[in-house]
């Protein structure tokens, strides 16, 4: 079963410029390969595990292009329906995998000002991306769990993210909570677990 995940960023927006109408084009890494904590509301802590093969699989990477840009997370998933409350801007068609570092890095554009502000004045510029995955028990490690199948849904610009350090605005540990809420699932899941992970 496909599940909803919010994985707290990875690095700062280091490497963004301004465009000649003054929009901010910014380049980052979004996601990353490897283990991840994870610590629930009621203080249980588990593990998931980011293979190469998920992160770079080519649906997942395709699913990438064009997701729209937030300022911190939005309480529910981005829909057509609220895309014009949460969108403040939209990644490009260039997708990249970068295999030596583990790293999926994207070009995007953002053109709300107040979320200019806060990734070039208010150091708010760590990236964590909101997305599906199915979830494996590791058949080897407990409370580890192996993701399968990610698709995405946004990439949020916040102030810490769960990827850690390798996540910031070119702009990824933390607790997360949970929390339970209505969307429509790609095919027809009526609830979404979602975590709020940092890494």
């Amino acid at each position: 079963m496909l599940q909803y995940f919010l994985d707290f960023a990875t690095k700062e927006a280091t490497e963004f410029s301004f465009t000649k109408s003054g929009l901010l084009r910014v380049k980052g890494a979004i996601a990353r390969t490897g283990e991840m904590e994870y610590v629930t509301n009621d203080g249980d802590v588990y593990y998931q595990y980011v293979p190469p093969d998920t992160l770079f699989d080519s649906e997942h990477l395709e699913s990438i292009a064009g997701l729209p840009v937030t300022l911190n997370h939005p309480e529910d998933l981005v829909t057509p329906e609220n895309y014009s409350q949460y969108s403040i801007g939209s990644v490009g068609d260039r997708v990249t995998a970068n295999l030596n570092k583990g790293l999926v890095e994207v070009i995007f554009t953002v053109g709300d000002a107040k979320a200019i502000k806060a990734v070039t004045q208010e150091g708010i510029n760590q990236l964590s991306m909101g997305y599906w995955a199915e979830l494996t028990p590791h058949p080897s490690k407990p409370k580890t769990f192996i993701q399968t199948k990610r698709v995405g849904n946004h990439i949020a610009i916040v102030d810490k993210a769960r990827g850690g350090e390798k996540l910031k605005l070119n702009l990824d540990s933390y607790n997360i909570g949970t929390k339970n809420i209505q969307s429509i699932k790609p095919e027809e899941e009526k609830l979404w677990r979602t975590l709020y992970v940092m890494v």
